[in-house]
């Protein structure tokens, strides 16, 4: 099942625009424990074709930080030498971010 779903540009040298799409999928219990209890997978599609990838956590949260940690480089090594942009912007705001004022450890708005 999918959670999440990002839709970026990505255009090679002389070609025309491709949609390439990033799609999260809901952490789930692995059927081999040897890798990780838990499992969530990444699938990238654009340029004809699809990869699919899972990563693997001691629970749901640790393996959704392993696969989204790692998504903004997965979609790098997909395009290859193509441009990809968001919204028009080279930041394809996949990668680990922080709302502005929250600095304090507990996590309380700073003041």
């Amino acid at each position: 099942m999918v959670i999440a779903e990002r839709r970026l540009t990505a255009v090679r040298p002389a070609a025309k625009p491709v949609l390439v799409t990033v799609q999260v999928g809901c952490p789930a219990r692995a059927a081999s424990p040897a890798e990780g209890d838990w499992y969530c997978s990444i699938r990238i599609k654009g340029f004809g074709r699809t990869r699919t990838q899972s990563f693997f956590g001691v629970d749901q949260l640790q393996a959704l930080q392993f696969a989204l940690g790692i998504l903004e480089r997965e979609v790098q090594a997909f395009v290859g030498n193509a441009q990809i942009t968001w919204l028009g912007q080279s930041d394809l705001g996949l990668k680990p971010w922080m709302p502005d004022g929250l600095s304090r450890k507990d996590g309380a708005p700073a003041p």
